[in-house]
């Protein structure tokens, strides 16, 4: 799927990374700074400029490291009490100001990475709370993102576009250590 959607990237793209990748039930989102990641055993590195956001986990320790004074990074998942972790669609919106906000799912749970209004209910950032069904005013306080869990699986095509996609608007960038 990806080579053909991306032919003229294909010998550049880092394909063998995505043999390494799992699903994960959490989202990371890096809102702030340049992150790096490090895995055992393998002779690359990551990096992630802000914005950046992940569905996937790394076979292997993977260490992460802040590379700018002011990195932030936001680690989610939605029913941290389950027995099993649910692999659910996510969607990583960004915000600034005030605009009008609807959820793909009237399920959707949302977690602001700052804090935020959304029609009359204040949300703090990293608090998780239910989608309205539908149009409300969204402002939040600063520059932020907002993660949208749907309750539907995750997508693997989807998420795997997005990495994509992220990959060749240099927001990730991959390094020979």
């Amino acid at each position: 799927m990806l080579r053909g959607m991306f032919k003229q990237h294909e010998k550049d793209f880092p394909w063998e990374f995505l043999s390494r990748f799992y699903m994960h039930s959490r989202c990371l989102v890096f809102p702030d700074g340049v992150w790096m990641s490090e895995t055992a055993r393998y002779p690359q590195y990551l990096r992630y400029k802000p914005g950046v956001n992940l569905s996937f986990r790394v076979t292997g320790m993977t260490r992460f490291t802040a590379l700018t004074n002011g990195a932030s990074a936001l680690c989610v998942g939605v029913a941290p009490d389950a027995t099993e972790f649910p692999l659910l669609r996510r969607l990583v919106h960004k915000c600034e100001g005030t605009t009008m906000f609807m959820p793909l799912s009237p399920s959707s749970i949302l977690i602001p990475t700052e804090n935020c209004r959304y029609g009359n209910i204040n949300i703090e950032k990293g608090n998780p709370r239910r989608a309205k069904i539908d149009f409300d005013e969204l402002e939040f306080e600063k520059p932020g993102y907002l993660i949208e869990f749907m309750n539907q699986p995750m997508n693997l095509e989807e998420e795997i576009v997005n990495y994509a996609h992220q990959w060749l608007s240099k927001d990730i960038e991959v390094f020979e250590r």
